[in-house]
């Protein structure tokens, strides 16, 4: 327990503010909190906490009351969910790579089509440029901002909150005047939409306005070229990569998109070590850094196949616990045990269930979850480990309870015993 400790203080140092978290204001508890920002979306999402601990180091790390800890009794991945229904299909247009093609069918035994383009595409995707540090990259974007004379809105999509207040804050001192877009903005995204479709207008934003938002072009903007997106950073995967150069050049508009990112971004980096692997001789480095990233899509993309699997092992396992919770509360019910139990029944029964709860979280984030999972685990064995973890810590449990230290041969105790023979 201690190292687990030890290890979620080390976590919460590392989490970074505006890139990993924000510290918001929740108008219900009207009290600040600390709020995740998703790495995928770049979104808050509000509710969402940090288990094991680390939420609550964060707090502490932000000079905030830290909440009770919260514990994960259970979860289920989408491909667990969607393949409980008979029929399921979908529609996209960031599939990503053909390797993220076969994961879908792979695991959803899916057949893909691609369907035709309802207008003709007039976007123009200008070649990537990579430079050396994250300064130069800031100063080569406000350049091509610079050599904009003809007024083209631009899109800068970044990959945190605290870069886009960076970049933001430097186009200030440029004499420029962008309106900024990070989910942590003080304007509603639908009042900065609705100016950023204007000619001339510049958009900071974080990877938030990269899926879904559409900005409405002026017939001016339209006019001089449409929407020119930057996407300043490298993304993971094509699928990012579309959904951001996917805002302009919409339904047949004009526009213009192009990558500018710098080799001291963390993705860079660890694609840089993964080059030494597997070393390209290609002339062209950007070439060379998206073969590698092909080498780590696919790699990701065996990666979930496997938690896949693993996390329906995982969910079976879950089941089997709901069943034993369902099976210990009607056992409460039952008149015989009721009579045997008088009036300790009541008391006793919330006390085991609290700790039932608490002992299966435990269990479930350091045995159960799918990523803690090995190929050799099974249901049975997983779910009879818990049961023995179950007996030996909550006797413990109950030995240190005044009220029920007796109890240690309760028929609830004795019932657990010879389901585990």
């Amino acid at each position: 327990m201690f190292i687990i400790i030890i290890d979620s203080v080390k976590v919460a140092i590392q989490k970074t503010i505006n890139k990993d978290y924000t510290v918001g204001f929740n108008e219900i508890l009207q009290k600040k909190e600390v709020q995740i920002i998703s790495s995928d979306t770049g979104r808050v999402q509000y509710g969402s906490r940090w288990t094991a601990g680390i939420h609550e180091f964060v707090e502490i790390k932000e000079g905030l009351i830290p909440e009770e800890e919260s514990s994960v009794i259970g979860c289920i991945s989408h491909p667990t969910y969607f393949q409980n229904y008979q029929t399921i299909f979908g529609l996209t247009g960031t599939i990503g790579e053909e390797i993220e093609k076969k994961e879908i069918n792979e695991i959803y035994d899916l057949e893909l089509y691609n369907l035709p383009r309802n207008f003709e595409e007039k976007l123009v995707i200008n070649k990537p440029e990579i430079l050396e540090t994250k300064t130069l990259k800031y100063n080569r974007i406000i350049e091509i901002i610079k050599e904009n004379t003809v007024k083209q809105l631009m899109l800068i999509l970044l990959k945190s909150i605290q870069e886009s207040l960076e970049f933001s804050d430097l186009l200030k001192k440029k004499g420029l005047n962008p309106l900024i877009l990070n989910d942590v903005q003080k304007e509603k995204e639908e009042y900065i939409l609705e100016r950023a479709g204007n000619t001339g207008s510049i958009l900071v934003s974080t990877i938030a306005a990269g899926r879904g938002t559409d900005i409405i072009l002026s017939k001016e903007a339209l006019n001089v070229g449409g929407l020119y997106v930057i996407l300043g950073f490298f993304p993971k995967n094509s699928r990012i990569e579309y959904q951001g150069i996917g805002r302009t050049g919409r339904q047949g508009q004009p526009g213009n998109a192009k990558i500018v990112f710098s080799k001291d971004e963390p993705f860079v980096k660890r694609l840089t070590l993964l080059s030494f692997i597997h070393l390209n001789q290609s002339n062209d480095i950007t070439k060379q850094y998206y073969q590698i990233r092909n080498i780590y899509i696919e790699q990701e993309s065996q990666k979930r196949i496997k938690y896949t699997e693993m996390e329906k092992i995982s969910f079976k396992v879950l089941q089997r616990f709901f069943i034993f919770k369902r099976f210990l509360l009607d056992l409460f019910k039952n008149p015989k045990i009721k009579n045997i139990m008088k009036y300790e029944m009541d008391s006793y029964s919330k006390f085991l269930m609290k700790n039932i709860d608490q002992l299966w979280a435990n269990y479930y984030s350091e045995k159960v979850s799918e990523r803690n999972l090995s190929p050799t685990d099974t249901e049975y064995n997983l779910f009879i480990g818990f049961l023995k973890y179950f007996l030996k810590e909550f006797q413990i449990i109950q030995a240190n309870d005044p009220r029920y230290k007796d109890n240690k041969n309760s028929i609830f105790i004795n019932i657990i015993e010879k389901s585990i023979e």
